[in-house]
């Protein structure tokens, strides 16, 4: 999940949630803005939601844990944790929480103790994502790996997730739990357990840089660009989103999500926009005047919309 942006995102500006298309419906959004001292001080970088509704937040303070009512900080002070920094999340079956530090270490975090995974044979972990087995895949500098809670398993390739070639943006399992790698050089890469398959989703994509990949529900794989919008995959291609529906400065798609009601989310350098298959929809927050990238996105179990910012963490209502 969006490794190289988080680290990058550096920036404290106001928030406005901004869309605009030729087919659009802008309306103000109902929404909570949680910006304790924390996230003034300390960056968030990645959300998940685990199956009891809570949401799990990475930052530079720790691991945040908000279940509906209160926040609660695990970080060295409060729960011994390994890391204070930290940036990928991912999250199995049974709520255990799965984070890569800034030393590259992967620990995980069971709702009351920490663990750090043995990763001495994997160098330069970069994105993590869980499988529909509970396997967790680490993609690292030399391969992608995975892990079944007992052992580790390396799948080797010529492909390099590094910072200069095919740096690991984002990871996904698909409904045929193939793993698909949105990377930052070189385009989208699938590997299906046998298989692997480097996608050249669209010539126009500036260097080849991908940001984001989701899978909607009815197993469709969506994948995000900077500076040329979201593509869908038809067949064995991809099929861009009319370039003049999707404002420039919100072309490039940072985060991807997919509500109960098949409507189509996505966090941009600029804000949240929504597509419900033909119309596009703005969400404006009116006491700001400037937008704000948004890192990540998640959606929980109400349908309500969770952005992960560089000015704290925003619940959009659905």
């Amino acid at each position: 999940m969006k490794n190289l942006l988080r680290r990058l995102t550096f920036i404290f500006i106001s928030l406005l949630l901004v869309a605009c298309s030729k087919k659009e419906n802008t309306e103000p959004a109902l929404f909570d803005h949680y910006q304790r001292e924390i996230f003034n001080e300390n960056l968030s970088n990645d959300i998940v939601v685990d199956s009891k509704n809570n949401k799990w937040i990475t930052s530079y303070a720790g691991l945040l844990k908000y279940d509906n009512q209160k926040w609660t900080v695990y970080n060295k002070t409060s729960s011994n944790a390994p890391s204070d920094t930290l940036f990928d999340i991912a999250i199995d079956s049974k709520d255990n929480i799965y984070c890569l530090t800034m030393s590259q270490k992967i620990v995980c975090f069971d709702g009351s103790s920490w663990s750090t995974l043995s990763t001495k044979n994997i160098y330069g972990p970069t994105s993590l994502c869980v499988d529909h087995n509970d396997n967790l895949w680490v993609a690292a500098y030399y391969g992608l790996y995975r892990f079944d809670r007992t052992q580790w398993t390396s799948f080797q390739t010529t492909i390099q997730f590094t910072y200069s070639n095919h740096w690991a943006n984002e990871m996904i399992a698909d409904n045929d739990n193939a793993i698909w790698i949105a990377c930052e050089y070189g385009g989208l890469v699938k590997f299906d357990g046998t298989n692997w398959t480097n996608f050249n989703v669209n010539q126009d994509v500036p260097n080849g840089i991908y940001r984001s990949v989701g899978v909607d529900n009815t197993g469709i794989v969506w994948v995000g660009a900077m500076g040329a919008g979201v593509f869908k995959k038809q067949g064995n291609s991809f099929t861009g989103l009319k370039r003049d529906e999707i404002p420039s400065l919100c072309n490039t798609i940072n985060s991807i999500g997919f509500d109960k009601s098949q409507n189509c989310w996505f966090g941009t350098e600029k804000g949240l926009l929504k597509f419900d298959g033909s119309v596009w929809t703005s969400f404006l927050e009116n006491d700001y005047s400037a937008g704000v990238p948004i890192i990540s996105i998640a959606i929980d179990h109400t349908d309500d919309i969770w952005a992960v910012t560089s000015n704290g963490v925003y619940k959009i209502f659905n």
